[in-house]
């Protein structure tokens, strides 16, 4: 097996495919895999050499040791790797990093100052402007490590505005549940057309019941 196109497959584990020899393109496209965190570990996929990655739920990529030692292309897209990209020292033959439109990259400056000093001399390619693909600081263990305000210890709090480093009030949904892609999407909208004024973060901490978003008709999004 040389190549694999993978859509829709739903996988949370790719120990089976890193244990093909021969495998040299691995494409992971609309939920091909749903984990949260995507580790290559130590003697998997040995021939490698180029992975696109497109997953809805990644937040953190990361290369043990000795793990794809001919990787020479990554490409992600559909992203947002809260955690970063983790270990690429680890990939002595690396040429090129692409960060497709809608990804998105914590510690985008660290990431670049990897490819820097790696021996290889790869790329770091951003198709949008560096603002556009960095989220900021690195994300451990689900908590922002820029956060200026105590958490509240409340259980029943479902989420919380915390203030950046820029300044920027940002809207964490810490819900209890996963939102489906369709709630995420409307929740994105939402938060879009009420940015300009300000208006949605203003209903949300004024309203007392959290759980549900009060928002004046001029601040609504249209219902698909």
């Amino acid at each position: 097996m040389v190549k694999i196109y993978l859509r829709h497959s739903y996988l949370k584990d790719l120990q089976i495919l890193g244990a093909l020899p021969q495998l040299m393109l691995l494409q992971l496209i609309d939920n091909a895999y749903t984990g949260e965190k995507l580790t290559f570990r130590t003697g998997a996929f040995p021939s490698l050499r180029k992975l696109v990655s497109q997953g809805y739920y990644l937040t953190e990529m990361r290369f043990e040791e000795d793990a794809s030692p001919h990787m020479e292309s990554i490409h992600i897209d559909q992203s947002q790797l809260k955690s970063g990209i983790i270990g690429i020292k680890h990939l002595p033959s690396l040429k090129e990093i692409t960060l497709c439109y809608y990804c998105k990259v914590a510690g985008l400056n660290m990431l670049q100052a990897e490819v820097n000093q790696h021996p290889n001399k790869p790329v770091l390619r951003l198709l949008r402007d560096q603002s556009h693909h960095d989220l900021g600081d690195v994300i451990r263990s689900g908590v922002e490590v820029e956060a200026t305000e105590p958490q509240p210890d409340d259980a029943e709090e479902s989420s919380q505005v915390i203030t950046t480093a820029d300044n920027r009030s940002v809207l964490l949904l810490l819900a209890h549940h996963k939102l489906s892609i369709f709630e995420r999407s409307l929740l994105s909208a939402c938060m879009f057309y009420a940015y300009s004024s300000s208006l949605f973060l203003r209903c949300f901490q004024r309203n007392p019941n959290r759980s549900q978003l009060m928002l004046p008709a001029s601040a609504r999004c249209p219902v698909p």
